[in-house]
């Protein structure tokens, strides 16, 4: 038998503990960088603020997970946090495509482009 080509640096309870950690510090990523999921729900659909912070989560949670995995030598950190972030972000995704008013998912032709003060009104309003 050969030795693996990348020794493990952890047993199998302290890297499942790892991968725990890691779950929880995604989740704090999204808990800090994100309005809760009640606000989001509260705000117009496809608010473009909310989308951009939840890229940026995403990608700072996503390093968080792969540094935590490389760092390990373990794969355990990036499979549990990898599907933290994908939770996180469904949840976020839905709660942003959902109407104020009536709670029900809409599609951007729906709820209409978002309003853009283009600053000139005489071609807007004519007289």
């Amino acid at each position: 038998m050969s030795e693996p080509v990348v020794k493990r640096l952890l047993s199998p309870p302290a890297s499942v503990g790892v991968a725990i950690g890691t779950t929880g510090l995604v989740l704090a990523i999204y808990a800090f960088s994100m309005p809760n999921v009640a606000t989001m729900h509260g705000t117009d659909a496809h608010d473009v603020n909310i989308d951009k912070a939840r890229k940026k989560a995403a990608i700072m949670a996503g390093l968080a997970a792969g540094a935590a995995a490389l760092l390990s030598r373990d794969l355990n950190p990036w499979i549990l946090g990898g599907g933290a972030i994908i939770l996180s972000d469904i949840f976020v995704r839905h709660a942003n495509v959902t109407h104020p008013d009536t709670g029900d998912v809409v599609s951007d032709e729906q709820y209409g482009p978002p309003i853009a003060d283009t600053g000139n009104y005489a071609e807007e309003y004519p007289q």
